[in-house]
């Protein structure tokens, strides 16, 4: 029998933490020259794309093309993977949560990924914590700029992959973030939040 009920999940705050901000700074410093801001707040996007975007459109004083885009994504998933690959940047699962993860997928949960990630940057991660095959599905941030647009990506894979229909309360979408709290509430859907600290909005 499928599947009946579909948990997403968040990558980066969620799944693991770690220092991708050296991997993206070296990134945008070898494509344009300049080095970029790594506070992620001050960006109005979420996603890998949108952030990617707003550091481009920053320098050449006009909308970067796709192609540069995703030239300058592709130089930063190189410079992660090869970051955790020598340790540069230390991968720090959350605890319990591949555990958990595990053990909802041999419960019988569908499982995706619903990450601001760009698809490549998400595989490097959670192929790192080695639970890459329990996620056959997911919204990733290629092109995408918030999240309640790769939430529904997430769960349009997950449909065509199971193939079932998966209405807003047999969703859950785990993470760690304000935004991913407040697109939970606007898709309708069940959310868990991933606290670190006491303070944690």
């Amino acid at each position: 029998m499928p599947p009946t009920h579909l948990l997403i999940f968040d990558i980066d705050g969620t799944l693991l933490s770690m220092d991708e901000e050296t991997s993206f700074a070296d990134a945008f410093r070898e494509h344009t020259g300049r080095t970029p801001h790594t506070d992620w707040e001050r960006y109005r996007s979420c996603t890998d794309w949108g952030v990617a975007v707003e550091i481009l459109e920053e320098h050449h004083g006009r909308a970067p093309t796709d192609a540069e885009v995703r030239e300058a994504l592709a130089l930063f998933v190189q410079h992660l993977g090869r970051n955790i690959a020598n340790g540069n940047a230390p991968l720090n699962p959350t605890p319990g949560a591949v555990e958990f993860v595990r053990r909802a997928a041999e419960e019988g949960y569908a499982l995706a990924l619903g990450t601001g990630c760009v698809r490549a940057s998400a595989d490097v991660k959670v192929g790192a914590l080695g639970v890459l095959d329990q996620f056959p599905a997911g919204g990733f941030g290629d092109e995408r700029f918030d999240r309640e647009a790769l939430i529904r990506d997430a769960i349009a894979a997950a449909e065509r992959h199971y193939g079932v229909a998966y209405p807003p309360e047999r969703v859950c979408y785990f993470g760690d973030r304000r935004w991913d709290a407040e697109a939970s509430r606007a898709l309708g859907v069940h959310f868990v939040g991933i606290a670190r600290t006491p303070e944690a909005e």
